[in-house]
């Protein structure tokens, strides 16, 4: 019988091209901590971010598939993340628009997810850190953190170092 050679293989991974998802739990986690917002709450934040203006009917279309929690919109509005931009009269509806903090918060997330900006460390800037409050479940999220931070670093730093040797 005749002795025949094997070739191995070659495997060729493909890198996504957009993997920006990949730590939205984690985003989301800090998010929910640092600001006490529910996860309905942020993304409805992000829902609206876009729009420049919108109605409470705009507002009602997508909390409708969340939770119910008829007080929602008014727990938003108190808090500071809603300003009414134009009071309704006669012929229209009051409008409705995100406040600087409502668009910094969903703006910091954004960044956060694409590698733009790190998650803070310090137990003054981020309750997930803070010692005072252990819990094993911010422990393990501080960890995978910490993580996220190193390897945007290492991407970050990958980056600089592919430009440089362009120009």
């Amino acid at each position: 019988m005749a002795k025949t050679n094997k070739v191995a293989k070659v495997y060729h991974r493909v890198i996504p091209e957009h993997d920006f998802l990949k730590y939205w739990r984690v985003v989301r986690y800090w998010a929910k901590a640092k600001y006490k917002l529910s996860q309905e709450d942020l993304e409805l934040l992000m829902f609206l971010y876009n729009s420049p203006t919108f109605t409470i009917d705009d507002f009602n279309m997508f909390n409708g598939i969340m939770n119910w929690d008829p007080p929602r919109f008014k727990n938003l509005k108190r808090d500071g993340w809603i300003k009414k931009w134009r009071n309704a009269n006669s012929k229209s509806k009051a409008l409705y628009h995100l406040s600087y903090k409502g668009k910094k918060i969903v703006r910091s997330v954004y960044r956060k997810l694409l590698g733009e900006e790190h998650i803070s460390e310090d137990r003054r800037r981020n309750p997930v850190f803070d010692k005072g409050q252990y819990c094993y479940t911010h422990t393990m999220y501080g960890r995978i953190m910490k993580y996220m931070n190193e390897e945007f670093k290492t991407v970050r730093e990958y980056k600089e170092q592919y430009k440089e040797r362009e120009l």
